[in-house]
């Protein structure tokens, strides 16, 4: 996907921005490698995630702001490999989802026997 502010493939803020906002999955994962092989590119990502963290439908930069934060408290081997862990499309198992995280069995029922209640049975 071309975005309108990246310029020559250069990480600007605003490139940044528009990746993470409207991004899709390659556009990601292209950032994130620039991120990992650039630290002017890792160290832009936490300004611009700033300016919108303090809305909570902000869910994409409250992400990458995780994910910079956790690169940073972990070191770059760590990071990486839970990157990749988290990057990688794996096929989903009968215990696991498509991103490896554990299903939860769903509850059975509802309200009552037979899925409601009412009042007087």
């Amino acid at each position: 996907m071309k975005h309108r502010h990246l310029n020559h493939q250069r990480w600007t803020l605003a490139a940044i921005d528009d990746v993470i906002a409207r991004g899709k999955w390659a556009d990601w994962a292209a950032l994130r490698r620039a991120a990992l092989d650039e630290p002017a590119v890792m160290a832009k990502i936490p300004h611009v995630c700033a300016a919108r963290i303090a809305d909570p439908y902000a869910q994409r930069h409250h992400f990458w702001m995780h994910w910079t934060k956790r690169h940073a408290e972990r070191g770059q081997e760590d990071a990486v490999a839970t990157s990749d862990h988290v990057c990688a499309k794996a096929e989903p198992s009968a215990d696991k989802d498509a991103l490896g995280w554990e299903k939860k069995p769903r509850r059975q029922g509802g309200l009552g026997e037979g899925g409601m209640s009412s009042p007087g049975h």
